[in-house]
């Protein structure tokens, strides 16, 4: 409990407009920065607990002790000094950052745990590859089929099926096109991110509609 209230009040630290209860303003609306900035506190405090030895030797640039759990594996830190896992997909041009090499965490750790049954709930008990993978449509497949004839009111109207797929879950979201043009496009994957979070990569093909879209957002 000690460790957990040092940890909390460097959160104080993110940003002016965070306030306590104590404050004049008690309500905040958290940002997204400030949500990784904790994450990247609390991943930092779990690897502090759990890796002492390993981090020690990897800032010294020593071998990692054989009696660690990790000592078969490629070990890093990063600029923001958290341990990695450097793999030979590191390699990749077109793969992100954060995917290219993993934070080590520790899976008896109780904040460890605790996140992955948050992320078992939030995904509806899903099974044990989908919450591996945390989050679905972090990546996405996007594609276009149609035209389906709709009556509105009077008038007959075409319109298109977004087809949102996520390359790791085989998961696949729905959306009503209003049309080929790249505003349609837009209002398409912003419902579907109201509903599953905000992609990391959309991938699509070359029509004249997704790349509008681009050059908007």
């Amino acid at each position: 409990m000690i460790q957990t209230s040092v940890k909390l009040k460097k959160i104080k630290k993110i940003d002016n407009t965070v306030y306590t209860l104590t404050n004049e303003k008690k309500f905040v609306l958290l940002e997204a920065r400030h949500l990784r900035q904790v994450e990247l506190l609390w991943l930092r405090a779990t690897q502090k607990e759990s890796f002492v030895s390993e981090l020690a030797t990897v800032k010294a640039a020593l071998p990692t002790p054989r009696t660690s759990r990790l000592r078969n594996l490629a070990l890093g830190l990063d600029a923001r000094e958290l341990l990695r896992v450097y793999t030979r997909i590191a390699a990749a041009s077109e793969i992100a950052t954060e995917a290219k090499s993993l934070p080590v965490v520790n899976g008896r750790h109780p904040y460890i745990r605790l996140h992955v049954q948050a992320v078992h709930e939030r995904l509806h008990h899903a099974g044990v590859e989908t919450t591996r993978n945390e989050r679905l449509f972090t990546y996405v497949g996007l594609d276009y089929f149609g035209p389906y004839n709709v009556t509105i009111g009077k008038q007959h109207q075409k319109r298109y099926v977004a087809l949102f797929t996520c390359p790791t879950s085989k998961a696949v979201h729905l959306e009503v096109a209003g049309g080929l043009n790249a505003d349609s496009a837009i209002l398409a994957n912003r419902r579907m991110m109201a509903r599953r979070g905000a992609s990391v990569e959309i991938w699509s093909d070359n029509g004249t509609n997704f790349h509008g879209a681009d050059a908007e957002l």
